[in-house]
C-alpha cells in the first residue's frame, strides 16, 4: 500500500519551512497498537519507506499478503493516533537538521539544487526545496506539530493505493474496517502565490572544495495534467537519457563530462525542468557551459523521427519492466 498526504512545501508559507519533511520523521514515533514502527516494519519483511516532495508526503511499504490487514491497522493509527511527544519531536527536529548538513550543506549537488531553486523562484513556495532553511527549523515549536498533523493528516487529505493478490471487496472492507469512523477536518486551501514568466538568463556560480565542477542548467516546466507532459518528458530522455541521449554523446562519450541526467517531472503548479552536467575532472565552469550551449545548438540536427521512435520504445520498455514490482 501507499498513503500520500496532500501536504508538502508547497502548503509551507512564511518563516516555517521544512515542516513536511521534518513531519514526515516524526510518523515513525509510534502508535498506541505499535509503539516501535521500525521494529515492526523489518518483522514484516518486504520494504518500505517515506518521502517528502514540493506537493505530497507519500508511506508506502511492500508486505506478504497474509499481513496486508495489520498494515491497514497500522498506517489508519499513523492518520489519527500517532503518539507525538515533546521529547520525540526534538529527537526528529535534530535529525532532520544532521540531515540537512549533510546532504545539503557538505553535499556540492544537494546545495546546488537548493540554490537553483531559490534562483528560479521569486514568489512562489517552490522556492524552498522541501528540506527548509536552518532557522526555520531551529524556531519550530513542538505546539506547531500538533496543529500541523491536525490540519494535514486527515482523511480528506489523503490517498491510498494498494496493488498486489487480493480481493477488491476484501480490501474495501478492511480499509472501512480501520478507516470508517474517521471524520474529515475542516479545510481552506492555502493561497498560493503564482510565479510570474520571464524570459531573462538568471546564473550563478557557487564556490565549493569538490573534484569537480557541476551545472544545473532549468527552465520553468508544466502542471500536472497539461497535455505537453509527454513531449517534454520524451525531450528529457532524448536529450540527457544516460545511455541514450544526445548530450552523453556529446559531453559524456567525449571525456568532457562523467555524468548528464535531466527531471522533467511536473508539479500542482510549474515545476523546474532541468538539466544536469557533472564535468570530468580538470573541466572547468567556463569550459563545460561552452560545449554544453554548443550541443543545445547541435540537438535539433541531431533528432531524427527514427531516434525519437527509438527514445519511445526505450522508455515504453522500462515502464513496463518496472511494473514487475508491485512498489512501481
Amino acid at each position: 500500500p501507499v498513503t500520500a498526504f496532500g501536504v508538502g512545501s508547497r502548503n509551507e508559507v512564511g518563516d516555517r519551512t521544512g515542516f513536511a519533511h521534518l513531519f514526515e520523521h516524526m510518523m515513525f514515533r509510534g502508535t498506541p497498537s505499535f509503539p516501535a514502527p521500525f521494529k515492526t516494519l523489518s518483522d514484516w519483511g518486504g520494504n518500505f519507506n517515506a518521502y517528502t516532495s514540493f506537493d505530497v508526503t507519500n508511506y508506502f511499504q511492500t508486505v506478504p499478503r497474509h499481513l496486508m490487514k495489520d498494515v491497514f491497522r497500522f498506517e489508519s493509527e499513523r492518520m489519527r493516533s500517532l503518539q507525538i511527544t515533546r521529547e520525540g519531536y526534538n529527537t526528529e527536529r535534530q535529525a532532520v537538521i544532521s540531515e540537512r548538513k549533510l546532504n545539503y550543506e557538505d553535499n556540492p549537488m544537494g546545495r546546488l539544487r537548493f540554490e537553483l531553486y531559490q534562483a528560479a523562484y521569486d514568489r512562489h513556495p517552490y522556492k524552498t526545496t522541501p528540506i527548509g532553511w536552518q532557522e526555520d527549523l531551529d524556531a519550530t515549536s513542538f505546539e506547531e506539530a500538533l496543529a500541523f498533523y491536525k490540519r494535514y493528516y486527515a482523511p480528506n487529505r489523503a490517498v491510498m493505493v494498494v496493488v498486489g493478490d487480493f480481493e477488491i471487496e476484501e480490501v474495501l472492507e478492511s480499509i472501512d474496517q480501520y478507516y470508517g469512523k474517521f471524520k474529515a477536518e475542516a479545510w481552506q486551501e492555502t493561497n498560493i502565490p503564482q510565479e510570474k514568466a520571464r524570459i531573462t538568463l538568471r546564473r550563478k556560480v557557487i564556490p565549493a572544495k569538490s573534484e569537480n565542477v557541476i551545472m544545473l542548467d532549468s527552465v520553468l516546466g508544466l502542471r500536472y495534467g497539461d497535455e505537453r507532459l509527454a513531449s517534454e518528458a520524451l525531450l528529457c530522455d532524448l536529450l540527457a537519457d544516460g545511455e541514450h541521449g544526445f548530450l552523453t554523446k556529446e559531453l559524456v562519450q567525449k571525456n568532457y563530462a562523467t555524468r548528464v541526467s535531466a527531471n522533467c517531472d511536473a508539479g500542482i503548479d510549474p515545476q523546474l525542468s532541468t538539466v544536469s552536467v557533472s564535468a570530468a575532472p580538470g573541466v572547468s565552469v567556463a569550459k563545460i557551459e561552452s560545449l554544453y550551449l554548443k550541443a543545445l545548438q547541435n540537438f535539433p540536427a541531431w533528432l531524427t523521427n527514427e531516434k525519437v521512435r527509438r527514445m519511445k520504445n526505450y522508455y515504453l520498455a522500462s515502464q513496463y519492466s518496472s511494473l514487475r514490482n508491485p512498489s512501481e
